[in-house]
């Protein structure tokens, strides 16, 4: 049979038949450990070792719960009265997005949902802190071609962002390379023609 990881889960199964067995995973490095699935989908290390001759312990009160901040899936199965059973978890820097049954779909999770839309809220706030500071550093260098370009796009995020996007007129250069070629009349030239309707 092999070595294995002990895994008890205190989230909802699909089954609630098996919810208080005790589960085995290859998953996790199969080193003899511990493992629960906390009520709030974190998976933990339970960091009392218990020898061979000592039975089983369950109790939340003399375990210590280690969050491992997991991300992937792990697989873990228990043969029981009930039967057997296969489940499948997800977890997504840190937090369980959800557990199915081994061989059904994956289902769709409001919550996996919630954490994408606040990653890419996290990533254009980065990006927009990037690109301000970006400007910052362009008004210091050239004033004129910042307060132009600001001018012309009345936003400061739009602004940084076409000074540093490639342009087929600029010879397949970004503003901000030909600014640093010195050739600042010629993005001021491109900024002109944007601001009188013409292709830039």
């Amino acid at each position: 049979m092999g070595l294995f990881d002990t895994l008890y889960c205190d989230y909802p199964l699909p089954d609630p038949e098996f919810q208080n067995e005790e589960f085995q995973t290859k998953d996790l490095g199969c080193a003899l450990n511990r493992y629960r699935i906390s009520a709030d989908g974190r998976l933990c290390l339970l960091q009392r070792k218990i020898s061979p001759f000592e039975e089983s312990i369950r109790s939340k009160d003399t375990e210590k719960d280690k969050d491992i901040n997991y991300h992937g899936e792990i697989c873990f199965y228990s043969v029981t009265d009930h039967g057997s059973c296969e489940y499948c978890a997800r977890f997504t820097h840190g937090a369980l997005e959800w557990i199915r049954r081994v061989g059904e779909p994956e289902p769709v999770s409001t919550d996996s949902l919630v954490r994408l839309a606040r990653d890419a809220e996290a990533l254009e706030k980065d990006r927009q802190e990037r690109l301000e500071e970006l400007l910052q550093r362009l008004e210091q260098l050239h004033p004129e071609v910042a307060k132009r370009a600001v001018e012309v796009f009345d936003d400061r995020v739009d602004a940084a962002l076409w000074l540093v996007t490639i342009h087929p007129a600029l010879g397949e250069l970004s503003p901000y390379e030909e600014l640093a070629r010195g050739k600042h009349e010629a993005v001021l030239d491109a900024l002109g023609r944007l601001q009188h309707g013409l292709c830039s």
